[in-house]
């Protein structure tokens, strides 16, 4: 499947990405183990 380089296309995926992400639970935890998100906001800009 070619690969669609327009910027329309591209906001999209990312938005849709960003969204999903979002939704993410921030840890999770299984037996003794703990998986941390990273967390990371796109729309932080420099800190």
């Amino acid at each position: 499947m070619p690969v669609d380089e327009s910027s329309s296309f591209n906001e999209k995926i990312e938005s849709v990405l960003l969204d999903w992400f979002s939704e993410l639970p921030l840890y999770h935890v299984i037996e003794n183990n703990i998986f941390v998100h990273a967390c990371i906001d796109e729309d932080a800009g420099d800190l």
